[in-house]
């Protein structure tokens, strides 16, 4: 290895490093003070990498366009039907010029109509088909050429993993800690309605109503104390915290999927099975954050 690659390695390595102490300050900065924890995440983070290649590589794209003359092309009209200053969308900047390639996403909403539809030599009168309406459009500038567009997308991918897999682990620590916090105030509750003799009457027995209430107070803490005791099993301590980011981050497919597929809309915006006349095919990805969000997505380039 040359003195050239040994620096380049340092380097990378280096950036690695702060990648991996930025996500553990994010997480829980008690995991710091694990010996050996970037080397538990180095091997996560490498198949996260490699994932983000290969989402990046598979995004639809790009349609290529004409800024000022964006609608003429049916793909980008069809998109922005209805939409409020496409021009200014399109026209996202990339330090001080526009970007030439970007990624534009939307939120797609579909809706049953009835209407005149062409089947094969017949006409039906009163037809059900599917409206297709683009809403929430955002733009995320990418460089000058494709290649530089792809490149910045698998850094988004991957930045987007990283943050969705932190995010996902403050909201169990958080989880946790209220479950401790239920688990204390249970405990006194339930100490108030049996735990001393003030509960019962002077005959030396609970009144059935507040019997209830314990019975109801009693299941409730056991039903905690469950819960608590199957977090405690992975996230009680730095070292099952940092396994358990690392088991997380070494799953990226089940933290953000991209489904690519395709549209042929009429004039209208409605779903039709063969392109003919003014139809327009569009090829986009479905973007997926499990419980966060859905939206689809295409590059698009301009000449």
């Amino acid at each position: 290895m040359s003195w050239q690659e040994i620096k380049q390695w340092l380097h990378e390595r280096h950036l690695e490093n702060e990648v991996l102490d930025h996500l553990v300050e994010m997480v829980d900065p008690q995991m710091k003070k694990v010996r050996g924890h970037r080397n538990m995440l180095r091997e996560p983070l490498s198949i996260c990498t490699q994932y983000g290649e290969n989402l990046a590589a598979g995004i639809a794209g790009p349609i290529l366009a004409d800024r000022e003359k964006w609608s003429a092309t049916p793909q980008l009209k069809a998109l922005f039907a209805g939409s409020d200053n496409p021009e200014q969308l399109l026209a996202a900047e990339q330090g001080a010029e526009p970007a030439s390639y970007l990624l534009l996403t939307m939120t797609r909403t579909e809706r049953t109509i009835f209407g005149r539809k062409k089947r094969g030599e017949m006409v039906i009168g009163d037809a059900r088909m599917q409206s297709v309406t683009f809403t929430d459009h955002k733009v995320f500038p990418l460089g000058t050429t494709e290649a530089e567009a792809r490149a910045a997308l698998e850094q988004l991918s991957i930045e987007t993993i990283i943050l969705a897999a932190s995010r996902k682990m403050m909201a169990v620590l958080a989880e946790l800690s209220d479950l401790h916090q239920q688990q204390s105030n249970l405990k006194a509750i339930s100490k108030m309605f049996g735990g001393s003799s003030r509960g019962h009457n002077v005959f030396g027995v609970q009144p059935i109503e507040q019997k209830e209430k314990l019975e109801k107070v009693t299941a409730l803490l056991e039903e905690t104390e469950q819960d608590l005791e199957l977090y405690r099993s992975k996230l009680e301590t730095p070292e099952q915290r940092l396994e358990s980011l690392a088991e997380y981050l070494s799953r990226p497919e089940k933290i953000l999927t991209s489904q690519p597929f395709s549209l042929i809309l009429d004039w209208k915006n409605v779903i039709v099975d063969e392109k003919e006349g003014k139809a327009v095919t569009l090829a986009l990805t479905r973007f997926s954050l499990p419980e966060e969000m859905q939206r689809d997505g295409v590059l698009v380039g301009f000449e």
